[in-house]
């Protein structure tokens, strides 16, 4: 996902595996990578 909003993850509560900075002409983007996977990655507890 390209987004110039660098707290995009944090806002749809996801962890990006890989975060590359880039220029959308002179705005300063960042792509996002998520992975998804089905169910939870987190511990149960």
């Amino acid at each position: 996902m390209l987004s110039p909003d660098m707290k995009l993850p944090q806002a749809m509560r996801l962890k990006e595996s890989r975060r590359v900075p880039m220029w959308n002409g002179p705005i300063e983007c960042r792509l996002f990578r998520f992975d998804l996977v089905a169910g939870s990655m987190r511990e149960p507890g």
